[in-house]
């Protein structure tokens, strides 16, 4: 959805569907024994755009467009996923696997301060900056920046906080 401002510029918004993720590694070691810790995080959001519009060029059925300003990101789903490895004299002795389903509460309710250290928060709102082209008025594609605004973990416990910044390729349909 677009607002005319003035000429060239626009207030846009939308709804979509994204996905982001991170890794981590980690070893514990002693002399003759070590483990190795494998956590992958996959997040779903449904983000909603609130952004300022300039049209940079406009020839035949192409426009070019430099938008700015703050995504509101509401957490849907999440799953990390881990990976622990044993090894005693460098040679492997069990590795084990499991899942955890991370949950996004916009308002945290635990009553225990270690429960949920691992949720994240239910919104997370970031600025984007995004180059886009459009054609046949109704096909987009763009790549954008997101950089989080602040800790995406429900309510860390210790100084340790992450922050969600993404690059990413879009792509869509205007509808209005």
């Amino acid at each position: 959805m677009s607002i005319p401002v003035a000429p060239n510029l626009q207030l846009r918004s939308g709804a979509f569907f994204m996905q982001t993720g991170f890794n981590s590694q980690y070893s514990e070691r002693s002399v003759r024994a070590s483990t190795n810790y494998l956590v992958q995080n996959t997040a779903n959001y449904l983000s909603i755009p609130l952004l300022l519009s300039y049209n940079a060029y406009n020839k035949n059925d192409f426009q070019y467009w430099i938008d700015a300003g703050l995504n509101y990101n509401f957490f849907v789903s999440g799953q990390s996923h881990f990976v622990i490895t044993d090894y005693l004299n460098d040679v492997q002795q069990s590795t084990n696997t499991f899942d955890h389903s991370i949950k996004g509460p916009l308002i945290r309710t635990y009553t225990d301060p270690t429960e949920g250290r691992d949720d994240y928060t239910g919104l997370d709102i970031s600025f984007r900056l995004q180059l886009r082209m459009v054609w046949a008025k109704h096909y987009t594609a763009g790549i954008f920046w997101d950089n989080g605004l602040y800790s995406i973990l429900a309510d860390p416990v210790d100084a340790s906080y992450i922050s969600m910044h993404n690059f990413g390729v879009s792509v869509g349909y205007i509808i209005f």
